[in-house]
């Protein structure tokens, strides 16, 4: 019966020894799921502490017997009942004080994940809050300057609302921010939510800076709205690749179908459309900004050097084979017009679809009021 006390007591000693261990260790996890399974090893712990108890109970009815036959000194081991119940009862002990620890781990993540996704929720609303005013901005290329000075002065109202909105949450969340950013519900932290606010506040401050030049070149050159929206449609209608800016060859076949005295677009050396880019394209950027097409335009409206639409219109007119013809053909473009520009004409004019004409006619007429009214 010693021997048999001695091989259980060293093996529930073992077990108690491998649980303090475990209990000893720190309990602190980074996420939830690292909490989720500091769980499992300590309900395996509970399962084994069920298994072990039948040992204790074991050992103590061995204890029992030994003592009725007045023996007390186990020649196997110096492990005593007392000891090993003193040893039992500590460690049920602290089971339970690292199940508690583990609990309020487990409590703080899940409090902290709740945080996270009400952050998120938050964040992403901001973040298409700001999305949504930079692509109204983005987008604004038509209307009068002062619809879109009244348009802009709105945008900038709500930019000022969403940068509240952001202040707001970095308040709510106090000293719980810095555990926001590293967040799987969302990839916009404070610190990028800025960021974009920057960015847009810097876009919306730039157009209504553009808008209010426009306003006072208008005041300047003495054109109204109706004629300065007739420059920037026509700006739009020669920009074929939709990139807001026109390319060389873009600008000089559109001064040419303007009524602008310049060569062809295969023209080398073309003294006086290179005298144009010396005024309009001071950095030779290669390219012309709407901003330096307009300023241009206004500045030519002024000298009375750009065609208007009438006189856009009597040009094509004369073009057709009677001089006064609603429609024009591809034939006559070709006619008149150097190869690229006719080209240019024949892609951007639309089918006429009055009576009595080809197949192949063209409505000029249609073309120009596009032009000039946008």
């Amino acid at each position: 019966m010693f021997l048999q006390f001695s091989n259980l007591a060293g093996e529930l000693t073992r077990w108690i020894e491998d649980v303090e261990e475990f209990c000893t260790d720190g309990v602190f996890s980074n996420s939830l799921e690292e909490a989720k399974e500091m769980k499992t090893p300590l309900k395996d712990i509970h399962q084994e502490l069920s298994e072990k108890s039948g040992i204790y109970k074991e050992l103590r009815e061995m204890d029992k017997n030994i003592r009725c036959h007045g023996l007390y000194q186990n020649p196997y081991t110096w492990m005593t009942f007392p000891e090993i119940d003193m040893l039992w009862k500590n460690i049920q002990n602290r089971i339970r004080e690292h199940g508690y620890t583990i609990s309020n781990d487990l409590h703080r993540q899940e409090t902290l994940d709740r945080n996270k996704r009400t952050y998120a929720d938050y964040a992403n609303q901001i973040h298409d809050q700001i999305s949504h005013l930079r692509n109204d901005c983005m987008n604004l290329i038509e209307g009068y300057p002062e619809e879109k000075l009244g348009f802009l002065k709105k945008r900038q109202t709500e930019l000022r609302k969403v940068k509240e909105h952001l202040r707001v949450l970095e308040l709510k969340l106090g000293s719980e921010l810095d555990a926001m950013q590293k967040n799987d519900y969302t990839e916009h932290t404070i610190h990028s939510l800025e960021q974009d606010l920057r960015s847009v506040d810097h876009l919306v401050r730039t157009l209504i800076q553009r808008v209010q030049q426009e306003l006072d070149l208008m005041d300047t050159a003495d054109i109204t709205q109706e004629e300065m929206q007739e420059i920037r449609s026509s700006f739009f209608k020669f920009d074929e690749d939709k990139s807001q800016r026109l390319e060389y060859g873009e600008f000089k076949r559109c001064l040419r179908i303007l009524g602008f005295d310049v060569g062809p677009e295969d023209q080398e050396n073309d003294l006086k459309f290179q005298a144009i880019l010396d005024i309009i394209d001071l950095d030779r950027s290669g390219y012309i900004s709407i901003d330096e097409y307009v300023q241009f335009m206004v500045m030519s409206a002024r000298k009375s050097t750009i065609a208007s639409k009438t006189e856009l219109i009597n040009s094509f007119k004369s073009m057709t084979a009677t001089g006064d013809r609603e429609y024009i053909l591809p034939r006559e473009l070709r006619e008149h017009l150097s190869s690229q520009d006719a080209q240019f004409c024949i892609k951007k004019l639309p089918r006429y679809n009055g009576n009595g004409a080809p197949y192949e006619a063209l409505d000029y007429l249609a073309f120009c009021n596009r032009i000039f009214q946008g």
